[in-house]
């Protein structure tokens, strides 16, 4: 089990703050992100898309009225698609500067859904660590456990990606199991 002083819930810009200024004094932290990216919503479909797509139209639309884009000339299914690469290299960026103050303070990402097992104990479900991958000597092991909690008897099975240091890809199969839902002693 994992020990950390701080374990943020969310990427998005109050979760970046408190995990960057609770690094800065030195406590060990580690922040949870359920989406495929940081940034929370403001980065990955709120405020940073929407103002990156409105000022790449403004800056369209200004470049037409000048007669000096090269727009003008371009059928509109080109033009939409460069509005949308536009905003994808903004969104891009913002995505980039968090987690360089991420990995510049020492913050640790995990990818999943954080659950509170008991007041002091955070499960966090999903794909592991991100931007951390540990170094395995031959003979080492390394283990990552995930935890679920079942109201019903059911059944699971899963798998392992990875990488090995050659850089092959490496996929071991967690056969099915059954999980059997305690019953209560009353």
């Amino acid at each position: 089990m994992r020990h950390f002083d701080l374990v943020v819930i969310g990427s998005g810009p109050g979760g970046q703050k408190a995990a960057i200024q609770a690094a800065k004094l030195g406590k060990r932290v580690c922040v949870v992100e359920k989406m495929q990216f940081v940034g929370g919503v403001a980065i990955n479909t709120g405020t940073i898309p929407s103002k990156a797509l409105r000022e790449a139209v403004l800056s369209l639309v200004g470049a037409r009225q000048q007669n000096l884009g090269e727009f003008q000339s371009l059928d509109r299914k080109t033009r939409l698609s460069r509005l949308i690469e536009s905003c994808q290299r903004v969104i891009r960026a913002e995505i980039g500067v968090v987690q360089h103050h991420f990995g510049s303070n020492g913050i640790e990402l995990l990818r999943g859904v954080a659950s509170f097992v008991q007041p002091d104990t955070i499960v966090v479900e999903g794909d592991g660590v991100v931007g951390k991958t540990p170094r395995l000597e031959p003979g080492e092991n390394f283990s990552y456990n995930s935890y679920h909690t079942i109201g019903a008897d059911s059944a699971a099975e899963g798998a392992f990606f990875g990488v090995t240091a050659q850089g092959v890809a490496v996929l071991v199969r967690i056969p099915g199991f059954e999980m059997r839902a305690p019953v209560a002693n009353s």
